[in-house]
């Protein structure tokens, strides 16, 4: 009898810490954001928070949680907002429950995550800080499918203050086939003159490279540099010869656009 009542003490704590946890969306998480009064928890590897992530998130990578879990609010009615790579990222609801068995009681997981926070353009957090103004490039030039560019630091990435300055001066080169990788949506409210929409599919991990053409260089870009950085990061290696991302804030109006290199 009495180890009748223990199962039952600890299925209905389960259920306890189970119920306590609440879904947000984007809208809510924004008002939390605004105020401070809740603390953004990113559940993805620390590889993925390196590349960016909500501003003044902390990180929590889920197989690091009886480590980390030290980090954790003192006061258990802390207010916590859990968030991953989005909708198809159980990561976040899988830590919500190691966190509330903590006996912490306000927790939520913002199911959009990074990659919905990152597309509305919201605050972000990256591993490079934003080139000062003025600051030049310093790569030397390459040609890539018969086309001129100079490359950045990483592997793949073109070097973003030569982009930049190509760009407002309105000397790219005409054979370098542009592509925003963003929703359809947020194309349609502006993105770089002459681009294509092809979108990155955070959720599955895919981007559809049949539309990319075989006899051209093509760049991936974004509105922060994250989603491209990742829809390059999906390329077979054959692909991704004929392929490069830009790494940079892009804030477009219509066809009025506006690039901040974050690194080179």
């Amino acid at each position: 009898m009495k180890k009748i009542l223990i199962i039952l003490l600890l299925w209905t704590l389960s259920l306890w810490a189970q119920n306590s946890i609440t879904e947000i969306d984007f809208t809510q998480a924004k008002r939390i954001y605004n105020a401070g009064s809740g603390l953004f928890i990113d559940a993805r590897e620390m590889k993925f928070y390196k590349k960016g992530t909500i501003l003044g998130a902390l990180n929590m990578p889920l197989q690091r949680f009886r480590r980390l879990k030290r980090l954790l609010p003192v006061k258990k009615s802390s207010k916590l907002v859990l968030f991953c790579g989005g909708i198809k990222c159980g990561k976040s609801s899988k830590l919500a429950k190691l966190i509330t068995a903590e006996g912490y009681n306000h927790v939520m997981v913002y199911r959009g995550g990074f990659p919905e926070w990152s597309e509305k353009g919201q605050e972000v957090m990256l591993s490079d800080r934003y080139c000062q103004e003025g600051r030049k490039s310093t790569s030397s030039a390459v040609t890539i499918q018969g086309v001129t560019v100079h490359l950045g630091s990483e592997e793949g990435m073109i070097d973003p203050v030569w982009f930049a300055k190509q760009f407002k001066n309105g000397t790219l080169p005409p054979a370098l086939h542009l592509v925003d990788v963003r929703k359809t949506s947020d194309y349609h409210e502006g993105h770089l003159p002459g681009a294509d929409s092809i979108i990155w599919d955070a959720d599955n991990g895919v981007i559809d490279t049949s539309k990319f053409p075989k006899d051209k260089l093509t760049l991936l870009y974004c509105n922060t540099g994250i989603l491209s950085s990742d829809a390059y990061d999906s390329l077979d290696e054959e692909t991704a010869k004929r392929v490069l991302f830009l790494n940079a804030v892009v804030k477009c109006k219509k066809d009025q656009c506006e690039i901040r290199p974050n690194a080179h």
